[in-house]
């Protein structure tokens, strides 16, 4: 079977398998080296795989490489290889289970004939990230901006840029340990079972990475929870913007009182939303250090930070903080609850009351 993939017309003098990576090296005559990555699929490759509907290969083990500044980079991730004898109907699903079963990651991967290689980059999956609804008012052009412009021509939104706080949505690396691939393909389930590493140049241990990624799910599920209550405040904002647009364009009778109570109930969820993040991000993006850090991005630098430790425990200064953000996290989300309960509520039925149709409903996503 021939099998050039790239490697060209020209005399071979060695040939080698890298022990650690199960990588195919070649040294060719005036061409210098070759490298086909993880041949372990052409290793396992036999006539019986090859008359079977589908097969999913056993992987090689991968390693949670660290890219530490200053020192040797490396990048983890592990090759999901599987076999398939036709295009399958449904496509091929891929998932990721700990040793105990539980769900960790899906895996998007190709359903081309023949071999196809999947890669997982050994993380979990990356919390919410909190949208833009509504223009701000001290820099309302914004979403014109090339950079934001399409997002919010077309699904009436834009992100959040702030410096500093993208470790916090870079995703977990999981704990070394024995995983299980769970493919799916036209109804029918293979598994194989993969192997995750250490970092052989870290000094952390299997029990400082466990502490670490403890403190990272915890931080995980902060910033999601802050991200949803951002995103409840944008989308309440931006439909009482569109509801006093529509009270102004109808022309109404009776409805001065509505379109106040509108503007009164925006204010007072406005107060909260300059609690959980800092209003100059809707300018644009933090780069003038207009304004101090709120919780939104608080939560996101420390989850960054943390992730940095190279597989060491989290010290002191790292609890400590999370706990106070933390608390401060329950009591936002408390006053934005009692607010939905209270002033929202009470909007929403005087809507009723003056029979002016509509009502602001909170949403999370």
């Amino acid at each position: 079977m021939p099998l050039q993939n790239n490697l060209p017309h020209a005399p071979v003098h060695h040939m080698v398998v890298q022990e650690h990576f199960n990588d195919l090296v070649i040294g060719t005559y005036g061409r210098g080296f070759w490298i086909m990555d993880d041949i372990t699929p052409l290793q396992q490759l036999t006539d019986k795989v090859l008359n079977s509907k589908a097969h999913l290969f056993v992987p090689r083990a991968s390693y949670r490489f660290h890219s530490v500044k200053g020192g040797q980079s490396g990048r983890a991730s592990a090759n999901i290889n599987y076999y398939l004898k036709d295009v399958p109907k449904t496509g091929v699903k891929i998932t990721i289970l700990d040793s105990n079963g539980e769900f960790v990651n899906t895996v998007r991967g190709s359903a081309r004939k023949g071999i196809n290689r999947a890669t997982w980059d050994l993380k979990m999956p990356r919390p919410m990230q909190a949208r833009w609804r509504t223009k701000p008012p001290g820099n309302p052009t914004v979403v014109e901006e090339k950079r934001f412009a399409t997002t919010w021509d077309r699904e009436g939104w834009y992100p959040i840029q702030s410096w500093g706080t993208s470790g916090g949505f870079s995703g977990i690396t999981v704990v070394p340990g024995d995983y299980t691939i769970k493919m799916e393909v036209d109804g029918k389930v293979y598994t194989q079972k993969l192997e995750v590493r250490k970092d052989p140049k870290s000094e952390g241990t299997i029990s400082t990475i466990r502490e670490q990624v403890a403190l990272q799910l915890k931080i995980r599920d902060d910033i999601e929870t802050t991200a949803k209550m951002l995103n409840t405040c944008e989308w309440m904002k931006k439909q009482l913007v569109d509801f006093k647009v529509l009270l102004n364009a109808g022309q109404r009778k009776n409805t001065k009182a509505v379109f106040v109570a509108a503007e009164d109930l925006q204010k007072k969820i406005q107060v909260i939303e300059d609690k959980i993040v800092e209003p100059t991000i809707a300018d644009g993006d933090t780069k003038s250090f207009r304004f101090a850090n709120k919780l939104y991005s608080k939560v996101s630098v420390l989850g960054g930070d943390v992730a940095s430790s190279v597989d060491f425990a989290p010290n002191k200064q790292q609890k400590d903080v999370y706990d106070v953000l933390h608390e401060r996290m329950l009591k936002y989300k408390s006053e934005l609850e009692n607010l939905i309960g209270s002033e929202v509520e009470a909007f929403n039925r005087m809507l009723i009351e003056k029979g002016v149709p509509g009502g602001i409903i909170p949403i999370e996503n």
